[in-house]
This record gives structure tokens, C-alpha cells and sequence, in this order.
């Protein structure tokens, strides 16, 4: 990876972790505050003498849980230790149960490696969990549980497995190598998945590819400040009746199947979710897809680069708002909305050079007839080769001018015109001093806060060496991903 973008990724998931965990703490669900009045901490260590009948030390994490009760501490030292862990007493809000490595400590299982069964008010942190036979770590109708901190390595089924639960909390756990998927939440909500990272889950085989991160009938769930790479299927996966869920800055690349070009970065197939603030690249299908079902979903603030099909997609997805976005050098059309998938609102795009070369469908926004009607202004299109940058309604044009000439209403705002970022052929998508894209945006594109602020978390501030043309609220704020704060006046 570049430089410049390597810079732009690290602080984009440093800061979104901080911030994620700070709501975390103060909504409730991760708030895990244990009283010291009548705790006791249970030592593990069997690299010396010990016993789980005394328990001075216990041999087993298994043995040390069998006696600690709501705000104890099971610590366990260095070592490897086999055999399932299975937590069946609960915590309370203030005295949890933790159980806690002090060092490095591996765990491995001809089972789970943790198996949480009913669990409420636990804590699990810093374990590495390697070679399990099924789920590295699994939580089953589970409420209020802190996993934090642990590496699962090689599970034969999935790495995290969370099902029928809610309130849980997942933060910078590192997942490799999961013969299924790395995290596979089903039929939960109130989950959130935060740092950390998922690679290699699944075979690059029929049948056996896996998605990194994938979330089934599971509501008002929050992915973000995740890596998700490499996998043999899509990175981050969400499916049937799974609405109110926020996907936020995940940084999604080299997701492929290899056998069959199906794997994206991010992948929407259920209604009422978000997409924000992610940068997707090199996956083999489209950077984010909202396919069969994917309505009524926001696209705001993305970066997507270089994937194997589209920058973004909508298909079968009717009333999407794609804001605010940077689609560079897809493999086909940039932008694209097609099939069923009507009353998109695509405003405030900067989409370059997609589709070149494409024998499938090309341009750098793509509205089909079957998804009209749509709305589409104050969007950014160039080619730096010539030929169609625009398709409206069944007709590629080369001239933006010819699309508003035939289509009255539609980008009556939009520009074509190079976007000056910072080199896009290194990736770095900033915004330079004198671009069009400074100052001239539409503000109300959208109603929320997600328009406030860039894919950084930077609020919209005003260029004090260009005049404002934008419109709406903030006539200050930036087309693309990126606000140009080089002249910055908040």
C-alpha cells in the first residue's frame, strides 16, 4: 500500500476506535466497571505446582471458574493450556467476571476454545485461541459480555460465533485463518465489533469460501474500525432482516474468491443500514454492494478504489443515497445503479476514470432505465482517456454537458473536471488547494450528522482562498471523501 494512503488508514481506524470505544462505555452495553469490595482474583499457572482442588495455583482456567463468583478475576499466566473453557456463571453490571492472560497464554481445544452459554456480565481478554476444532470462541444467548483483546488462530468452524445474544462487545480481536467465518453473528442485536482485524477466513475453494465478518437477523449493530482482508469471500457481509446496523470506517481489501468473481469488500443485503466512512480496494468484486434487498441504505463518505467491478453498486435496491464518495479506477461503471433500484440520490460524488477498457458496462456514474427515477447533482465525473463518462437512463454520453442537455434536472450542479487530489496514482485521495470539489457541495443532500463531517471524522470547514458555491446548510462543505482543510477557517 502506498504511503499516502497507509497515513490516511491509520489515523482513519486509530481515531475510530477511540471514539467507539468511548460510546461504547457510555451506552451501556460495554460498560463493565467491577467493584473491589469482595473480588478476589484466582491465579491459572501450569508451569508450576498447582491444583484445582486448593487452587494455589489452579492448573485449568476450567478449574479456576468453577469457584469465582460476581467480581472475581481468574488471571491466567503464561503458558498453553488445553481443553474447553466454558463459562456458565454470571457477573452482574458491577462486579462482571473477568477471566484475563497476564502475558502470553494460549488456549486450544479438541471443542471451542471458549464457549460462553448463557453467559452475562463476563469479560474475556488477551487469550490466543489457536487450533480449535470448532468455534474459537462462542457465545450462545449471551448478554452484556466484554471479548477483548484476543488473537483466535486455525478454528475449524468460526473464529467469534455469536448467536441468539445481545449487548455484546467485541474490541480489537484479531482473527486468522477460521475454516468458516472469522465473525459470524446471527440472530442477535446491540453488537458491536470494534478494531481489531479478520484475514484468511475460509478456502479459496467452492463451497468453502467464507466472508470475514458476516451478520444475519442480527439489528442495531455497529461494525467499525475494523481490517478486514484477504478473505476467500466478502469482508464484511449483511443479510436478511438485518436493519439499523452502521458499518463504519472498516478498511476492506483483497477479498477474493478466485474461482468466481463474487467477493466484495463491504456486502448489503438487507434494508435500513449504513456504509460510512470505509476504504475499500482491490477486492474482486465491487469495493460496497447493496444487492437484492439492500434498500433504503446510506453510502456517505467512502472511499473505494480498484476492485474488481464496481467502486459502488446498487442492485435490486431501491431508494439508496450514495453522498459524498471517492470512486477511482474501478474495473467497470463507478457508480452504478441498476436493476430494481429506484429513486437512488446520488449527490456529491467525485468519481475518476472507471470502466476503462471495460467490456461490461463502463462510465463513471451508471443509472439504468429499470432504476428510474433517480436523482443525481452536484457530482464530480472526469476520464483522463476520453469516451463515455455518464450513462443516463439506456445512453452513454461523453459530455456531461450533453447528459443535462437531454436529461433537464439531472446534474444541473455536476463538473467535469479533474478533481486535483493529491495523486491518485499513489492512492491519496486529499483534496489540493484550488480544486473544484472545495466549497461546493450540496449540504442537505442528506438530514443527519453524517454530512457534518468526512471520512476522518474532520468537520466540513471553510476554504478561506475560494469562494463558496455550494448550497444548502453548510455552502462550505466539500465534494468526495476528503475535506480540503489546507486554508481551513471551521
Amino acid at each position: 500500500m502506498q504511503k499516502e494512503l497507509a497515513i490516511v488508514k491509520s489515523s482513519h481506524v486509530t481515531a475510530s476506535r477511540k471514539m467507539a470505544m468511548m460510546a461504547a462505555t457510555a451506552l451501556g452495553g460495554a460498560l463493565f466497571v467491577a467493584s473491589p469490595a469482595h473480588a478476589a482474583t484466582y491465579t491459572v499457572n501450569n508451569q508450576v505446582a498447582c491444583s484445582n482442588a486448593t487452587g494455589d495455583p489452579f492448573c485449568t482456567i476450567a478449574g479456576a471458574l468453577l469457584v469465582a463468583q460476581p467480581g472475581d478475576t481468574v488471571l491466567v499466566e503464561p503458558g498453553t493450556y488445553g481443553g474447553l473453557v466454558r463459562i456458565t456463571r454470571d457477573g452482574t453490571q458491577s462486579q462482571p467476571i473477568v477471566v484475563s492472560a497476564n502475558g502470553p497464554v494460549v488456549v486450544t481445544s479438541s471443542s471451542y476454545g471458549f464457549d460462553l452459554a448463557g453467559s452475562a456480565w463476563v469479560t474475556v481478554e488477551g487469550f490466543t485461541i489457536n487450533t480449535t476444532t470448532y468455534d474459537g470462541i462462542r457465545c450462545t444467548t449471551c448478554t452484556n459480555v466484554l471479548i477483548t483483546g484476543n488473537t483466535v488462530k486455525k478454528a475449524n468452524g468460526k473464529g467469534i460465533s455469536i448467536n441468539s445474544s445481545s449487548d455484546v462487545t467485541l474490541t480489537d480481536n484479531d482473527v486468522e485463518d477460521s475454516r468458516l467465518s472469522g465473525i459470524d453473528v446471527a440472530g442477535s442485536t446491540r453488537i458491536d465489533i470494534i478494531g481489531g482485524s479478520v484475514t484468511r477466513s475460509g478456502l479459496r475453494v467452492n463451497a468453502k469460501s467464507y466472508k470475514g465478518i458476516k451478520l444475519a437477523t442480527t439489528t442495531n449493530s455497529l461494525i467499525e474500525g475494523v481490517e478486514v482482508y484477504n478473505n476467500s469471500d466478502t469482508g464484511v457481509y449483511i443479510l436478511t432482516s438485518s436493519t439499523g446496523n452502521r458499518v463504519k470506517n472498516v478498511v476492506a481489501y483483497d477479498n477474493a474468491r478466485v474461482f468466481d468473481r463474487a467477493a466484495a469488500g463491504v456486502e448489503i443485503r438487507s434494508s435500513g443500514n449504513i456504509v460510512e466512512g470505509i476504504i475499500a480496494y482491490t477486492n474482486e468484486d465491487s469495493g460496497i454492494n447493496l444487492r437484492w434487498g439492500g434498500s433504503d441504505a446510506l453510502v456517505i463518505n467512502n472511499v473505494t478504489y480498484r476492485n474488481g467491478d464496481h467502486g459502488i453498486d446498487a442492485l435490486e435496491s431501491p431508494s439508496a443515497k450514495i453522498i459524498n464518495n471517492s470512486v477511482y479506477r474501478n474495473a467497470t461503471a463507478g457508480i452504478n445503479v441498476e436493476g430494481s433500484s429506484q429513486n437512488a440520490v446520488i449527490k456529491n460524488n467525485i468519481s475518476i476514470d472507471n470502466g476503462i477498457g471495460s467490456t461490461r458496462t463502463y462510465g463513471n456514474i451508471r443509472v439504468t432505465t429499470t432504476s428510474m427515477p433517480a436523482v443525481s447533482n452536484s457530482n464530480i465525473v472526469f476520464s483522463s482517456v476520453g469516451g463515455s463518462i455518464y450513462h443516463w437512463n439506456g445512453t452513454y454520453y461523453s459530455k456531461l454537458s450533453s447528459v443535462k442537455s437531454a436529461n433537464p434536472g439531472v446534474e444541473t450542479l455536476g463538473l467535469q473536471v479533474s478533481p486535483s487530489w493529491a495523486d491518485q496514482a499513489a492512492n491519496n485521495f486529499q483534496l489540493t488547494a484550488g480544486s473544484s470539489a472545495i466549497d461546493s457541495a450540496d449540504s442537505n443532500a442528506i438530514s443527519g450528522p453524517e454530512i457534518d463531517v468526512d471520512l476522518l471524522g474532520t468537520p466540513r470547514c471553510d476554504d478561506a482562498d475560494k469562494a463558496d458555491t455550494g448550497i444548502g446548510d453548510i455552502s462550505f462543505a466539500d465534494r468526495g471523501a476528503l475535506e480540503f482543510t489546507g486554508a481551513c477557517v471551521p
